[in-house]
């Protein structure tokens, strides 16, 4: 009896979300969900220089902009980057980027990077 009296009231709840036009999401798929592109995000590789850039310590590379998005991998100060374009989010530049060292594809903060005379090239 409790199974079908918890099914009849999610079944009441979704009509009255219909009604109302409010859209129901379900928490797991918002959890991973960070601003507009989210932790899947991908940068274009708009920047052509040399592979001469490396970490400053040993980062995180994430699959989006924000450390609430998962890490793929690890930068250390012995590997060189190929920057491909940074992005401003919550407060902060963000640089798309694929490890050459390891071939790790991700986002890190900009400010963990050490580029000499540096210019952002903007996603």
């Amino acid at each position: 009896m409790k199974r079908f009296t918890r099914a009849l009231t999610t079944a009441a709840a979704i009509v009255v979300l219909a009604f109302s036009g409010v859209a129901a999401t379900s928490t797991a798929a918002a959890a991973g969900e960070v601003g507009a592109l989210g932790c899947t995000a991908t940068g274009a590789d708009k920047d052509s220089t040399a592979y001469n850039k490396a970490f400053t310590t040993t980062v995180n590379i994430r699959s989006g902009r924000s450390t609430n998005c998962v890490a793929l991998g690890v930068g250390y100060t012995s590997h060189t980057v190929d920057i491909h374009c940074s992005s401003y989010y919550g407060g902060t530049y963000w640089t798309y980027l694929r490890n050459v060292s390891t071939g790790v594809k991700g986002w890190v903060k900009t400010d963990l990077l050490d580029w000499p005379n540096h210019r952002l090239v903007i996603c």
